[in-house]
């Protein structure tokens, strides 16, 4: 069996067994999101503000974060590492880069 083979196998053994029971869970999990800076091949465009399919960047982050909490993943703080020009929702802290 290859590394790849094993990496494979850990992988779909662990699609498989699904988020933790929360018994099993440790506790809530804090996420830091880095959203900050603009992108040179992008023209100078503010990569969490770029629209694909419909939502920004970062709104497609944090969908996909929501939709772990709806699987039963216990998520804590979202905390968005993001210049102050970024718009951020309500309940999502921001970090500023120094």
């Amino acid at each position: 069996m290859t590394a790849a083979d094993r990496s494979e196998e850990r992988t779909a053994s662990a699609r498989a067994a699904g988020p933790p029971d929360s018994a099993d869970a440790v506790g809530p999990v804090d996420v830091v999101v880095l959203a900050g800076g603009t992108g040179r091949r992008l023209d100078g465009a503010s990569k969490p503000d770029v629209v694909a399919r419909g939502l920004r960047l970062l709104d497609h982050v944090l969908a996909g974060l929501e939709q772990l909490r709806g699987r039963g993943v216990p998520l804590g703080r979202v905390c968005a590492v993001a210049p102050a020009e970024v718009a951020l929702p309500d309940g999502v802290l921001r970090a500023l880069e120094d």
